[in-house]
């Protein structure tokens, strides 16, 4: 059985919010099933073992949530259902028969309510034999109005921490992302045009004056390369243009 988890460990367990769970089930399966009889579950407690006389024993979960029937309660379950003494002396063996699918329906009822009520999937199936606790776990009895214990319930404190977790709010829907060319739709660029360049030893750029012609690397009628924050853009090109105020880059082709 798997402990608790760190950020919760066995001694943050509340049991009441247990019991107010188990509360609710035995008062549901009782009001459904028994006509005079109520189910009163004891307040839950540390256990680590069922009690000698349940000799029938379900677990689930790997044995986070588990029940066990003592001898004689598929009689009393019997009895309660139908409003009076049931005895196995007094049946014939089909009625006897008919009564043990009767009282295993009303059980099997009460498994199916207490795993929907601890949020499993009703369909996921109980293992009957043997179950072992552990240290962290709570356990209560269930019994009938005269006090007669039928069945003892326990649930492991890594069922509580799960049931902790889907209680807590849901985290916020992070918002979606948008497709790469609209996310960059608002990036601030920045756009020139490349006379030419030309190459010089450091001693001819130190004699460089006032008045010296630099011979760039490109023809007058050829157009100028298009930079996009410094970087040559693939096949785009430009030319000089503008008004008697200032220059312009007159675009020659389309951007790719």
């Amino acid at each position: 059985m798997t402990a608790a988890e760190p950020w919760l460990p066995p001694s943050a367990i509340d049991p009441q919010r247990l019991d107010d769970i188990v509360s609710a089930v035995s008062a549901r399966w009782s009001a459904k099933w028994f006509r005079s009889s109520a189910v009163a579950p004891t307040p839950l407690q540390p256990v680590t073992d069922l009690p000698q006389d349940c000799d029938t024993r379900w677990g689930l979960d790997g044995g986070a949530l588990w029940i066990g029937l003592v001898s004689g309660t598929f009689e009393a379950m019997a009895s309660a259902l139908l409003g009076e003494p049931v005895t196995d002396s007094r049946l014939r063996d089909d009625d006897r028969e008919l009564v043990r699918k009767l009282a295993d329906r009303c059980r099997a009822d009460l498994m199916v309510s207490l795993a929907e009520a601890f949020g499993y999937d009703t369909a996921e199936p109980w293992k009957s034999g043997a179950v072992r606790t552990g240290s962290d776990c709570h356990g209560c009895d269930l019994n009938w109005q005269n006090g007669k214990m039928f069945a003892r319930l326990a649930v492991a404190g890594n069922l509580f921490v799960r049931l902790t977790k889907a209680r807590l709010p849901r985290p916020a829907a992070r918002p979606s992302l948008a497709a790469m060319d609209e996310a960059l739709d608002d990036q601030t660029v920045r756009l020139s045009g490349r006379l030419g360049t030309a190459k010089l030893t450091l001693a001819q750029a130190e004699a460089l004056h006032p008045g010296d012609v630099i011979l760039l690397g490109k023809a007058m009628d050829e157009p100028l390369d298009l930079l996009l924050d410094g970087v040559p853009i693939a096949h785009s090109r430009c030319r000089i243009g503008g008004d008697e105020r200032r220059l312009a880059l007159e675009l020659t082709g389309t951007l790719p």
